[in-house]
C-alpha cells in the first residue's frame, strides 16, 4: 500500500439545519473543517435554500436565513479569534470542534466528527462541501 507523506490529517463536522427538532429531521447545510496540525480552521455554509423549501413541508426562509446568519456569526468570531491570538494548538483546535459538534437540541446543529485526509485543507472542504451538502453536483 503505498501512502503520501504530503497527506494532512482533518477533522469535520457536517452543519445540519433541523427545522422540526421532534421529528429530527434535517439536511445537511454547511462544512466545518479543522486540520490539528497546521492550524486550519474553516468553514462553508449553503445559503440557498430553494432545495429545502421542498425537502420541509412547513418551510420558513425567515428562520433558515436568521438561524444561519446566527451560526455564522460565532463560527466568524472562533475564526477571527483564532487569527488573533494564535491559539492554533492542536488540542485547542480539537476542542473546539468538539464543542461545536456537541449533541444539541437546536434549528443549527453539527454531526458527529469525521476525519478525513487531503493534500489541501481547501481543497477539502470544498470537496467535503461538494459531497455532503452538493451531492457531487457543481
Amino acid at each position: 500500500m503505498k501512502t503520501d507523506m504530503n497527506m494532512l490529517a482533518m477533522r469535520f463536522a457536517v452543519v445540519r439545519f433541523m427545522p422540526h427538532i421532534q421529528t429530527r429531521e434535517f439536511s445537511n447545510v454547511g462544512i466545518i473543517l479543522i486540520c490539528p496540525n497546521t492550524g486550519f480552521f474553516d468553514y462553508k455554509l449553503e445559503i440557498e435554500y430553494q432545495r429545502l423549501s421542498c425537502f420541509f413541508r412547513y418551510f420558513d426562509a425567515s428562520v433558515f436565513k436568521q438561524a444561519l446568519i446566527s451560526f455564522s456569526d460565532e463560527l466568524d468570531r472562533i475564526k477571527s479569534s483564532l487569527e488573533k491570538h494564535s491559539y492554533k494548538k492542536p488540542e485547542t483546535l480539537r476542542a473546539l470542534l468538539d464543542h461545536l459538534a456537541k449533541p444539541r437540541d437546536a434549528i443549527i446543529c453539527t454531526s458527529d466528527i469525521g476525519v478525513t485526509t487531503g493534500s489541501s485543507e481547501q481543497e477539502e472542504l470544498d470537496h467535503l462541501f461538494g459531497y455532503y451538502i452538493g451531492h457531487g453536483l457543481k
